[in-house]
């Protein structure tokens, strides 16, 4: 019994582990070949405006008041549309999303995806989104620009020194 209880333990402790490699409640990421410290974006709102769709808001490392305002729960990113100036729509929930490492040739970087709370209204599942931090040696984090790959999927950039592994 006692061993079955440590092994249980050993378990809890290793996928906890895992978790906060890849939360980004933590702000940390560390894929096993890069460590990211991301905290500083903790806290920072960023914006962009895309002709035709909208202004998108989003937080890395935490919900972006704004959004979290507009729609009535905690959301790190959310599109106020040119359409229905209104109206916001959730893009992503941070306690649902993971880090991975950018997987670009040529570039080195973290992409944050946060699935929504709601539906896409093409197509199955909820509406994604997926914060790609490109690191840039030495500059300031800042927002790029924005794309909507599909109905379901949008990508929000940015660049900076923060994005750059340890």
């Amino acid at each position: 019994m006692f061993k079955l209880s440590v092994t249980l333990s050993f378990v809890s402790l290793f996928v906890l582990y895992i978790y906060a490699q890849t939360s980004p409640d933590t702000c940390f990421f560390n894929s096993g070949k890069n460590y990211f410290d991301l905290s500083t974006f903790t806290n920072r709102s960023f914006f962009l405006f895309l002709g035709g769709s909208g202004t998108f808001y989003f937080n890395v490392c935490g919900p972006n008041v704004q959004c979290t305002q507009q729609l009535g729960y905690e959301v790190s990113a959310c599109e106020n549309p040119l359409a229905d100036v209104n109206s916001y729509i959730d893009l992503g929930v941070l306690s649902k999303g993971t880090f991975s490492l950018l997987n670009e040739t040529g570039s080195t970087g973290v992409v944050l995806s946060t699935p929504s709370l709601q539906k896409c209204p093409q197509g199955s599942g909820n509406i994604t989104s997926n914060i790609v931090l490109l690191c840039k040696a030495g500059a300031y984090p800042q927002a790029l620009y924005a794309q909507v790959t599909n109905p379901c999927l949008y990508e929000l950039f940015l660049i900076g020194n923060d994005a750059c592994p340890q």
